[in-house]
């Protein structure tokens, strides 16, 4: 079972088309903000990408979760209906993300600068919410669940991110640097929640990794 985030475009697309392709998952669960287009994706993913020989019909493989990560309240919901839903999540890919400038008119619900809202605290909230399904893979699957946080090689532009005013409001800033400010939060809480696994006796349990994927056609800017 496995969880894209934004997987109604882009990398999330791609990737939810692969495993429905070349592998022989049972569930590739969509988490999208857009209801209309998540269904427009699916459709298209239906009628174009072949199916894994043995595998279940593709309708049948793929879900859809609505999941607004610029609202903590709504990733809150989502995260409950995800957990009613199913009693457990293999591989969870933290893909959505966006680059907006700083400023007043691209924020978050929370009043977040929407970068490091959408990329980084919505994810780390929702993957929170969701981690006793994580947990609960390996019972099953007898292999670790895997949280994927897509990254940047952007990450390496950032100066740091600054605690005092994480959401721009006293210095100025390019849609560039908001956006790879974001990208070094995916990564220092990945290396953060890998010690806590470690710390815990956990990191057999659920594994992480922070790829950077490359240069890509997506939607995000």
């Amino acid at each position: 079972r496995i969880l894209v985030t934004g997987g109604d475009a882009g990398i999330g697309k791609v990737v939810a088309e692969n495993f429905i392709q070349f592998s022989n998952c049972e569930k590739v669960i969509l988490a999208c903000r857009s209801e209309e287009r998540a269904k427009v994706a699916i459709a298209d993913i239906i009628a174009t990408t072949p199916v894994f020989p043995g595998a279940a019909p593709t309708a049948e493989r793929l879900e859809l979760l609505i999941l607004d990560l610029g609202d903590l309240d709504q990733v809150r919901v989502a995260a409950e209906e995800l957990k009613k839903r199913f009693d457990r999540i293999d591989i969870c890919i933290n893909n959505a993300g966006l680059a907006k400038p700083p400023g007043d008119k691209h924020k978050t619900k929370a009043g977040h600068d929407m970068c490091m809202g959408v990329n980084h605290f919505g994810h780390f909230l929702f993957n929170a919410r969701i981690f006793p399904l994580l947990l609960a893979s390996k019972a099953v699957t007898k292999k670790p669940a895997r949280i994927v946080a897509v990254t940047s090689y952007a990450h390496n532009g950032s100066k740091g991110v600054d605690m005092d005013d994480i959401n721009y409001v006293t210095r100025k800033a390019s849609t560039l640097a908001a956006y790879s400010d974001s990208k070094l939060a995916n990564i220092q809480y990945m290396y953060s929640l890998g010690e806590k696994l470690k710390e815990r006796g956990l990191d057999g349990d659920v594994t992480i990794t922070a790829p950077h994927p490359g240069l890509a056609a997506s939607e995000i800017w």
